[in-house]
């Protein structure tokens, strides 16, 4: 079918008809070989097949096999999406898209986004510029792209909980805040009622002093431990009123 191994030196060349595309082989021209295909957007449905039973997406599109399924980059629209299937024969599913909307740049994911190499997490502070303001993402929430906020570490049985939430810090740590007020019916060691979430879980338990306000007594040094479950507990002398305050930095790894 057409020509094989010629070699075509040109500075124009022009594709023109009512079905024109232009499809580039890895090789013999076979199932599962397509490499490129070029198909203009105006020609509907957005995808088809070549005779060879390979899916072809309009627009600008390279493919290849992975080796865990096919991947296709495609530009079209002004958008560049990203596309996975389980063969050449398709259905593609977008996974991924790069679009300019309104002078930005707007990226989205159906999974996540990463920034830094494969395998790594932001450890620093993300600045983002709009227009002429600057605002800084101090971290991201684990697994998301969504900036990190206080979380609240729930009730203290015996407390009252002036101050008790949690957040990641741009270096991977678990910040907590602490400041609570043991009423005089207190255990020895109780866990605020919100467990951590996985991301936010030590691997292997640590434990911080707190301070205690003025005028305060405990034989017992007042004290944080978080678990690798993602238990939260303070420790002082049971039946105790007292107020303890404090934060506490804790490495994750």
């Amino acid at each position: 079918m057409g020509w094989n191994s010629q070699v075509i030196v040109a500075n124009q060349v022009i594709i023109e008809g009512p079905n024109d595309h232009l499809f580039v082989y890895n090789g013999q021209p076979g199932a599962g070989n397509l490499a490129y295909s070029i198909s203009p957007v105006q020609n509907l449905p957005a995808v088809g097949l070549d005779d060879y039973g390979n899916e072809y997406i309009l627009g600008l599109t390279s493919y290849w096999n992975s080796g865990a399924g096919w991947v296709a980059i495609n530009i079209a629209f002004g958008n560049v999406t990203f596309y996975t299937a389980a063969s050449e024969a398709g259905p593609w599913t977008g996974i991924a898209d790069m679009q300019l909307a309104s002078g930005n740049i707007v990226l989205a994911s159906t999974n996540s986004l990463q920034i830094g190499p494969s395998g790594s997490t932001l450890t620093g502070a993300l600045t983002i510029i709009q227009g002429l303001t600057t605002s800084v993402v101090t971290a991201f929430a684990p697994g998301t792209f969504t900036p990190e906020t206080w979380h609240s570490l729930g009730t203290l049985a015996g407390y009252t909980v002036t101050t008790g939430r949690y957040r990641l810090t741009p270096l991977g740590e678990l910040e907590l805040d602490i400041d609570v007020l043991a009423g005089g019916a207190n255990a020895a060691s109780v866990a605020f009622s919100v467990t951590l979430a996985a991301g936010y879980r030590p691997a292997a338990n640590k434990r911080r002093v707190l301070g205690l306000a003025a005028g305060s007594l405990s034989t017992v040094e007042p004290n944080v431990v978080v678990s690798t479950a993602g238990v939260v507990t303070i420790g002082q002398n049971s039946a105790n009123t007292v107020e303890i305050y404090g934060g506490a930095a804790i490495p994750l790894d």
